[in-house]
């Protein structure tokens, strides 16, 4: 005879299940959070001191590829030679060794970049608000359409960057930092207000 689950047993799968998804949201919204105060301090950075910042970024990323390419040599030198076959840390550690020496000795090239970069960085900051504008719809929250428009005028700044119609490269660099700063404040306060939409919505439902 089949064992019919009772409603307490099923109401507790529900609750865990709850619980799962609401730990895996609160990461998320910290990770969102986190990203969106160093996009705004990053963004300031550049607003104030765009030549410095960027050549600074060009070379913290020349040493963190380098960290890590250094770090994956040493993990395949330290695993099992039996499992040689099974590990592409060295092949993975000398490109990111590779990497990392071009863009330390090659930065002014880098730095042409990063604009660009950073341009797709807003742009997609953008997009993820968009979705948040359309959960908040989904839930029938009225100020869905706020975070709409601040979303699109985010993906507008990307954008812009992107296609770079500015005639000097100082005018560029200082408008991507008031991008990166909008970015990371919308960021933050788009993050808080959906999270409290949400809890507001499981809470009548």
């Amino acid at each position: 005879m089949a064992i019919v689950p009772s409603a307490d047993t099923a109401w507790g799968h529900i609750s865990v299940s709850r619980r799962n998804d609401m730990n895996i949201f609160q990461r998320a919204k910290n990770g969102i959070l986190i990203s969106g105060v160093f996009l705004i301090i990053v963004g300031l950075v550049l607003l104030f001191f765009p030549e410095e910042t960027t050549r600074m970024i060009a070379y913290i990323a020349a040493v963190l590829l380098l960290v890590m390419g250094v770090s994956q040599i040493i993990g395949y030198l330290r695993s099992d030679p039996g499992m040689g076959r099974h590990n592409s840390s060295l092949v993975a550690g000398i490109f990111l060794v590779i990497a990392g020496l071009i863009v330390y000795f090659r930065a002014e090239a880098v730095i042409s970049i990063i604009p660009v970069i950073l341009g797709i960085i807003i742009a997609i900051s953008g997009v993820a608000k968009l979705q948040q504008a359309v959960d908040l719809a989904r839930m029938k929250v009225s100020r869905w359409s706020t975070v709409l428009a601040v979303s699109l005028l985010n993906i507008i700044l990307g954008v812009v960057i992107f296609f770079n119609p500015f005639s000097t490269v100082m005018t560029l660099l200082r408008f991507v930092g008031i991008g990166l700063v909008y970015s990371g404040v919308s960021d933050v306060i788009a993050t808080l207000y959906l999270s409290r939409r949400t809890r507001d919505y499981q809470d009548r439902y």
